[in-house]
């Protein structure tokens, strides 16, 4: 992965340059020409932070470290001391972070000017709005881990080898902590350029408070005039009242947007508000109320970019993530024999899943989903430590063995959670993500619709039925293209490795008829297409004195899982002698008690 410095250095908005100007038309250009009342263009501006006193630094920075300590920074109001557990924005304290650091040419013209602003996109937020715009930035948790003094690093490249007119610092809500220390960090660095805080306006009082002295603009939604509407699409029923505070104190500490004669914002606040369709009467309260309370000289963005990227009545996440979490718990440390480790949803439309499946990292566990729109339901599988440890190393070990054979690496591609396939057959529309696999891609190289040759499912043996019907949604679904299931059952009561190994077997054509029900499907009872055959079943027993293995070695065969026959005397099966399996079944049940 390139770093954020080559990203920067490289990026196309970082080399373009801004219009040539004519230097007569610059200098005649005057207050009134540019259509900005004088009382708010600037002669010069120094940023407030410049204008701190070291003292006041000094309490600022013992207010940010405090925070982190009980944060109650956002309205959510979690109240984790972030050194040691995270709350709703899933961020921590000793770092912000970060996806996107580059010049920006995306915001309004007096923010971006002709160089861009320098925008810092954080990661993560305290928000969960359908729409997001940012969906992929704002609620994954993808990027870089930068601390405070990184950050300001960061700052003083894009003001020296961007030429940036600002800083923009986009969705920074639960990172204030993080932001205030970077800015002072900066500062002593030798930043000269204005900070903007682009925010929700979902700000508490006393994260404004610390900020205050430090940000030279602020860029403040105001989304919503209902709290039905707020809770509805925000997740946030508090929204609007907290908006409304938060956007009066911004506008107390900076006033309304100013400007210098070369048509840059220096200092101030410019709202956004983005229209939704069927609610622009609460766009009209919202700018009428910002007229009667705050300023009617208050500039406002009103933005048409609606993107309702997430879909209606998605599943409640945290109630999810409560079951997900108890059934952790029940199925560890795996004293029970009895346990099912999956989840049943009913009711769930094609849109709710994939809200939750783009919010997995929420689930705070290992899962894999398996999703059957037509009846409206979802299994969701909890993985315990032991049954990843086993297809873990069954996976590991059979690329290995295939390295050693000389096969080229992009015959094995092999993944860890696969991405959802789509059935086409058994249970039209159904997807599935697998535990572990392998396919060639040479002869299957489509990652999204190329389905792998080998699958590895692994579960405890209190779901046993339902690891089978996996299986069989393999096998039956992808019409025989998967050529080989793996099955890896872990006993924790009879301390056992049970190993159970499929291939596909085509019924006979025709007869039959009318939509299969998920029973059948499960249970593979149609009158064509394909069902797993069970080839042999195989058990590393380590209750044993010594553990022994009861039946045959585990073998994968090489056309099978390559996808093609061996070509010359070193490619071979992948054989799983005694051996090995009582190997792996010390690792994987060493630590069950």
């Amino acid at each position: 992965m390139p770093s954020l410095l080559h990203s920067l250095r490289t990026s196309p908005l970082l080399r373009s340059k801004p219009p040539p100007l004519n230097p007569i038309s610059y200098l005649y250009t005057s207050k009134r020409h540019l259509g900005i009342p004088p009382a708010y263009l600037l002669d010069d501006y120094i940023p407030r932070y410049q204008l701190l006193s070291s003292i006041d630094a000094s309490k600022k920075r013992s207010l940010a470290y405090a925070h982190l300590q009980n944060c109650n920074l956002c309205p959510r109001r979690c109240g984790v001391n972030r050194y040691h557990e995270t709350g709703m924005c899933m961020i921590g304290a000793e770092t912000a972070k970060v996806n996107t650091i580059a010049p920006h040419r995306g915001e309004e013209p007096c923010i971006q000017g002709f160089h861009g602003s320098g925008s810092v996109f954080f990661s993560g937020c305290n928000m969960r709005c359908v729409f997001c715009q940012n969906h992929d930035i704002a609620h994954k948790k993808a990027g870089h881990d930068l601390t405070p003094t990184e950050l300001a690093e960061w700052y003083m490249k894009l003001q020296t080898v961007g030429n940036v007119h600002n800083i923009n610092l986009v969705t920074p809500e639960h990172v204030v902590p993080q932001v205030v220390l970077s800015i002072l960090d900066a500062r002593d660095m030798g930043l000269k350029i204005p900070i903007v805080y682009n925010t929700s306006s979902f700000d508490s009082l006393d994260s404004l408070h610390l900020l205050d002295g430090l940000v030279d603009i602020y860029l403040p939604d105001f989304k919503v005039w209902k709290g039905s509407t707020a809770k509805r699409l925000l997740k946030a029923e508090e929204y609007v009242e907290t908006a409304k505070e938060s956007i009066k104190e911004m506008h107390r500490q900076v006033g309304d947007l100013s400007f210098t004669s070369d048509g840059i914002a220096k200092k101030g606040v410019l709202l956004r508000h983005l229209v939704m369709p069927g609610l622009e009467d609460e766009g009209r309260e919202i700018v009428r109320w910002l007229a009667e309370n705050v300023s009617r000289d208050l500039y406002v963005h009103v933005m048409e970019q609606y993107r309702p990227d997430a879909p209606n009545n998605p599943i409640p996440t945290q109630e999810c993530k409560r079951a997900v979490l108890s059934l952790w718990d029940d199925l560890y440390p795996q004293t029970s024999n009895t346990v099912d480790q999956y989840l049943t949803y009913k009711d769930v439309t094609p849109g709710s899943f994939h809200s939750l499946f783009r919010l997995r990292h929420r689930l705070q566990r290992i899962v894999r989903f398996t999703y059957f729109p037509t009846i409206s339901t979802l299994l969701i599988k909890a993985l315990t430590p032991a049954s990843e440890k086993a297809y873990l190393l069954f996976i590991y070990g059979t690329v290995i063995n295939l390295t050693n054979m000389g096969t080229e690496l992009v015959e094995q591609e092999f993944f860890i959670r696969s991405a959802l396939y789509t059935a086409s057959a058994l249970a039209p529309g159904s997807q599935k993500e697998a535990d572990t696999g392998l396919k060639n891609g040479l002869l299957r190289p489509d990652d999204a619709t190329d389905w792998p040759q080998l699958v590895i499912e692994s579960g405890v043996s209190g779901s046993l039925h339902r690891l089978r019907q996996d299986v069989n949604w393999w096998i039956g679904c992808s019409e025989g293209m998967v050529l080989l299931v793996l099955l890896l059952v872990v006993d924790c009561g009879q301390r056992r490795l049970i190993i159970e190994k499929y291939f596909p077997q085509q019924l006979r054509q025709g007869g039959g008829g009318g939509p299969v029900t998920r029973a059948q499907a499960a249970h593979g009872r149609m009158d064509d297409g394909f069902v797993p055959q069970l080839i042999a079943t195989t058990i590393a027993d380590m209750r044993a004195d010594p553990p022994a293995v009861e039946g045959p070695p585990v073998i994968l065969e090489f056309e099978r899982v390559v996808g093609r026959r061996p070509v010359g005397p070193s490619e071979c099966d992948v054989v799983w002698g005694s051996k090995d399996l009582v190997e792996i079944g010390g690792i994987v049940l060493r630590w069950i008690p």
